[in-house]
């Protein structure tokens, strides 16, 4: 296996993720639950709305950050890390054979490369930018209906706002019991 497999398989598997989200949806299902046992129904939903934008919140930023860091595959289905690595070893090569500096059989200077490595990367980071950009709105965007999902909910008094928060709290719970269940797997 290459290292350019073994990375793309890492960020492929989201088991990194699944276990926090599942703690988040849990300790929001046990504190929604407690709160229906305890208060009543308007308290109970008001918990389990909490917890539902908590789980949502944390599946979305899982999925951005997946997305911003895992390397992008081309056709050929090897990843661009891969291919610049593959591309620069070549370009030494040739660089080497150059530095002979011997004219072409026509007597000419050898020409460069139609593609220099600093042209690919250049390329390469203004694709980044715009993808970059289109998360970052999309990151606005999320935070625009957050921000105005709540307020609406507790403006209009459909949720109760302490139970709203006690079933957001679930987030970093879930986040920490997440992490530490990874953390202490064999």
């Amino acid at each position: 296996m290459t290292r350019a497999s073994s990375t793309r398989r890492e960020h492929d598997a989201p088991a990194g993720v699944r276990g926090p989200i599942v703690a988040t949806a849990s300790a929001a299902s046990l504190f929604a639950m407690g709160g229906f046992a305890i208060y009543g129904a308007r308290v109970g939903v008001s918990v389990m709305v909490g917890g539902l934008i908590a789980v949502a919140n944390l599946a979305f930023l899982a999925g951005l950050v997946r997305s911003l860091t895992t390397p992008r595959d081309d056709d050929d289905g090897t990843t661009r890390d891969a291919r610049d690595a593959e591309s620069d070893a070549r370009d030494a090569e040739s660089d080497e054979a150059s530095d002979a500096h011997e004219p072409d059989a026509d007597g000419s200077e050898p020409k460069e490369a139609a593609t220099s490595p600093d042209d690919r990367r250049a390329r390469d980071r203004s694709a980044g930018r715009r993808g970059g950009l289109a998360w970052g709105l999309l990151a606005v965007v999320k935070i625009v209906v957050l921000f105005g999902g709540m307020w609406l909910l507790l403006t209009r008094g459909w949720v109760d706002p302490i139970a709203l928060l006690v079933g957001y709290g679930a987030l970093p719970l879930g986040i920490s019991a997440g992490t530490l269940g990874r953390a202490l797997r064999p």
